[in-house]
């Protein structure tokens, strides 16, 4: 088997979740942590869009950036974890430095992304943490839980 050194390498075993390959890639293949994807993607904010609480952890004792935003949005992993309704990676990420006050380009920090409608997240969505329509009960559920833990 050839070497895997390309950043989509540590992107995909961190969008599966396969904890044994991405510490191989980190380890043994000296992955870069913090470089982005071609969509602008970290490993940790990948980690944190598919709820991948064991990745998160290892990402994070392996010195990835909490604070790191998406390129040309300014989007965090908070942002995405609490969008996601991920209280666990949520608390995960604020004990270990993420700023809960990071703003993106819309000027939505990752409480008003726990609050949001789940609807594909826009710069536009409505800032009220009530405004949760529609939308799957078990999402709204975890988003309050973000709530909770964001505050």
């Amino acid at each position: 088997m050839g070497r895997m050194n390309n950043p989509e390498d540590l992107i995909l075993a961190t969008a599966v979740g396969s904890i044994d390959i991405v510490r191989h890639l980190i380890e043994s293949e000296k992955a870069d942590l913090n470089q982005e994807n071609s969509r602008g993607h970290t490993p940790l904010s990948v980690a944190c869009a598919y709820g991948h609480l064991d990745v998160v952890k290892l990402l994070i004792k392996k010195r990835a950036e909490v604070n790191k935003p998406l390129h040309g949005t300014r989007t965090t992993s908070l942002h995405i974890a609490a969008a996601n309704g991920f209280a666990d990676i949520v608390t995960i990420l604020r004990e270990n430095g993420a700023d809960v006050r990071a703003r993106d380009l819309g000027g939505l920090s990752a409480l008003d992304f726990s609050g949001i409608s789940p609807q594909p997240i826009a710069s536009e969505c409505p800032q009220s943490g009530e405004r949760i329509e529609n939308g799957d009960e078990i999402l709204v559920r975890m988003r309050r839980q973000c709530l909770t833990a964001l505050s």
